[in-house]
């Protein structure tokens, strides 16, 4: 999967500022329907097939997406998202 720039930018140690950290500063939350276009997105990168051929009303079991891949697309959520998800 390729990364977007906001992740190429943290892993770099160029993105977000140490001391709005400190502030307590943090970055608003997605909406849902940008975690959905995120998600449709990434996962017909994956899988090499158009996001408009993508039913989100399937589980993510329907796409036969192999564990290292739902892994990775889990990671890349957890990056993006900036915070930890449940494996589960």
């Amino acid at each position: 999967m390729t990364q977007d720039p906001q992740r190429r930018q943290r892993h770099t140690g160029s993105g977000g500022n140490s001391s709005d950290k400190q502030a307590g500063w943090r970055k608003p939350s997605p909406t849902a329907e940008a975690i959905q276009a995120w998600l449709v997105s990434k996962l017909s990168e994956e899988l090499g097939i158009e996001p408009h051929d993508i039913d989100i009303r399937e589980p993510f079991a329907s796409y036969a997406l192999g564990s290292v891949q739902a892994v990775s697309l889990s990671g890349d959520l957890e990056d993006w998202l900036g915070r930890q998800l449940s494996p589960a």
